[in-house]
């Protein structure tokens, strides 16, 4: 994203920040910026620009991915909202809080009201110097795909790489049981997007969630549901004890990495 921390120190802060999210929920971004920040020396608001950025970037290949799904399987959408009228509930109440939306923009607008009436007052604070820091920098951060000149191609390949990571590692898991073999890779998308969703909900590390969307979804193609939870939990939890395993090496390894690393420099 603009800058080039070291290899070793990305990779333990990215199996840190899966390990923390399993803790606590959508913790781990700011873990993974704070401990890039402590050891390559990059300011932590920039680094969290960075991530909104690519963040900004998987919602949008994942509603395109979502598209996709809709497009060719428009019927798993219909059915799985049939299946769960409360799904459909929470959708219309959300389409129809139009009272909240008002109250939230009006809040908005007061309190940019109050900013430009006493904008001078509060620019002489200190806060508002530190403030003004943090934001400067966050918006560097954020911007830096922008500023990819070389790296841009690579930076999206990679980006749309990892995504199909992802789907892979969710329809290769289907060979793994006699009752999921069969399914079609479209099948394989619509549970892949119906469970990245589950992944948004904040649970830690989507238990819970994951599993019940797998299920339902898997449900959708006459898989039984008491399968269907077999392969969910085959299938997350697997990557689980991958991730608990690596985070916590990553969460004691890269202090002596870099404590190494340091030695090595005052020698020369």
């Amino acid at each position: 994203m603009g800058y080039n921390p070291k290899i070793k120190n990305l990779f333990f802060s990215v199996m840190i920040m899966y390990l923390t999210n399993f803790a606590i929920p959508r913790s781990g971004e700011f873990v993974r910026c704070g401990i890039i920040s402590k050891y390559e020396k990059i300011p932590f608001s920039k680094l969290l620009g960075t991530v909104i950025a690519e963040r900004v970037v998987d919602m949008i290949i994942l509603m395109l991915l979502t598209l996709v799904m809709v497009l060719t399987q428009y019927n798993v959408v219909i059915d799985f909202i049939n299946e769960h009228p409360e799904t459909k509930e929470t959708i219309t109440n959300l389409l129809s809080s139009t009272p909240l939306i008002l109250a939230v923009i009006g809040a908005g607008i007061l309190f940019i009201t109050l900013i430009i009436v006493f904008r001078k007052k509060i620019k002489a604070t200190k806060i508002y110097k530190k403030l003004h820091e943090f934001i400067k920098n966050f918006i560097d951060g954020f911007i830096s795909i922008k500023n990819i000149k070389e790296n841009r191609l690579a930076f999206f390949l990679h980006s749309i790489f990892i995504w199909a990571m992802y789907y892979a590692m969710t329809y290769i898991c289907f060979n793994s049981f006699d009752f999921t073999a069969g399914l079609s890779l479209l099948n394989g998308l619509s549970v892949f997007v119906m469970t990245a969703f589950g992944m948004v909900i904040p649970s830690p590390g989507g238990m819970g969630s994951w599993h019940f969307i797998a299920q339902e979804t898997l449900f959708l193609f006459d898989i039984p549901r008491a399968d269907g939870l077999i392969y969910a939990f085959a299938a997350h939890e697997s990557q689980l004890i991958m991730l608990v395993v690596v985070g916590l090496f990553s969460l004691i390894a890269i202090p002596f990495f870099n404590r190494k690393t340091k030695d090595n420099e005052t020698k020369v």
